[in-house]
């Protein structure tokens, strides 16, 4: 009975025996997968939560203030200028308050970034008092070989103007090209830039030189009187608010 019970109870045993190896070997692979799976669920959660802000970001930068293009459209800023004569004490001046001009901006982090200005003023409208002097000015100044009086116009290529913040003034230098008569120089100007205070608003002034021989042009004399070569320009833009989000130009081609 001994010999029969060990041979009953061997076939279990070695059975068993054997059923242990295979729960060895199936739990470590079991582990592993368990601890991939919480791996990559973590990761995914990581993931998500770094792209959500990331994203929240991203549409706050393109529908936000900073980085949005918008146009100021300006229709009666002034000019004024002023040019010595050979005469002593005696300046011809002369004014228009017909001065437009596009001018698309964009608000950088730490600066204003003027993009590109478009300017132009009728010739018609500069008058300096005197009639007869103005019909003088306009014929042997501004009139072309061909007959014509083309607008004065300035395109302006994009500037930085760091510093510009509501009730306080900085001054940029702006560059491109002015045209005078159809004919176009490179030309620069100092304009200082305030923005209003508690609306999306701007106010500029700015001064420049302008030599006439630099057009061609010989420098007008009238009853003895001759001007000198360099005139002084001054633009006065009044405070004028954010009209648009697109430059349209209306200036005359």
């Amino acid at each position: 009975m001994r010999e029969a019970r060990r041979t009953i109870r061997g076939p279990a045993q070695k059975s068993r025996r054997r059923a242990l190896p295979s729960l060895n070997v199936a739990d470590p692979l079991f582990t592993w997968s368990k601890t991939m799976r919480t791996l990559l669920s973590t990761l995914l959660i990581v993931f998500l939560g770094v792209r959500a802000p990331l994203a929240i970001g991203q549409a706050e930068t393109t529908a936000g203030v900073p980085d949005r293009a918008e146009t100021i459209t300006i229709e009666h800023g002034t000019a004024t200028f002023s040019v010595d004569t050979n005469m002593p004490g005696v300046t011809v001046k002369g004014k228009s308050e017909a001065l437009h001009a596009n001018v698309q901006i964009r608000r950088g982090a730490e600066s204003l970034v003027l993009e590109h200005i478009e300017a132009w003023l009728p010739v018609k409208t500069l008058g300096t008092g005197i009639s007869l002097r103005d019909e003088h000015m306009r014929r042997y100044v501004f009139t072309t070989s061909s007959g014509e009086v083309p607008d004065l116009r300035f395109e302006g290529r994009s500037t930085s103007c760091p510093g510009v913040a509501a009730g306080h003034d900085a001054t940029c230098n702006i560059s491109g090209t002015l045209t005078i008569r159809g004919v176009a120089r490179a030309f620069s100007m100092a304009l200082k830039i305030r923005e209003a205070n508690g609306a999306t608003a701007f106010r500029s002034g700015g001064d420049a030189r302008v030599r006439l021989s630099d057009y061609g042009i010989e420098q007008p004399s009238q009853f003895g009187v001759k001007t000198a070569n360099d005139v002084q320009l001054h633009l006065e833009i009044p405070e004028t608010t954010v009209t648009s989000t697109s430059m349209q130009s209306t200036a005359k081609r």
